[in-house]
């Protein structure tokens, strides 16, 4: 993540951005095949659940929104770890 210089103006496209790449990412590795469909299904719904959350508080103040993304976030890591676990166990 690129540090803040610029204000929150500036960030919060930087972030949906980077939130548009997860989803991205998350379904090339279902497309390529180096994630099963439950694993990658999991990973797909993560990404999709975090810009959702992201975009539907995107007017909301700065300081509320990042506390929004970040906690979101901390739910898509613990999320991803059991949808990697659960996609390399039934590949």
């Amino acid at each position: 993540m690129l540090p803040v210089k610029r204000g929150p103006a500036k960030a919060r496209p930087q972030v949906i951005g980077y939130m548009l790449l997860f989803v991205a990412v998350a379904t090339a590795l279902v497309v390529q095949s180096q994630l099963g469909y439950v694993g990658g299904g999991l990973l797909i719904a993560l990404a999709v659940f975090w810009l959702y959350r992201a975009l539907a508080a995107y007017q909301q103040e700065s300081v509320v929104w990042g506390k929004q993304v970040f906690l979101t976030s901390l739910l898509v890591v613990m999320g991803m770890v059991v949808a990697l676990s659960v996609g390399s166990a039934l590949i």
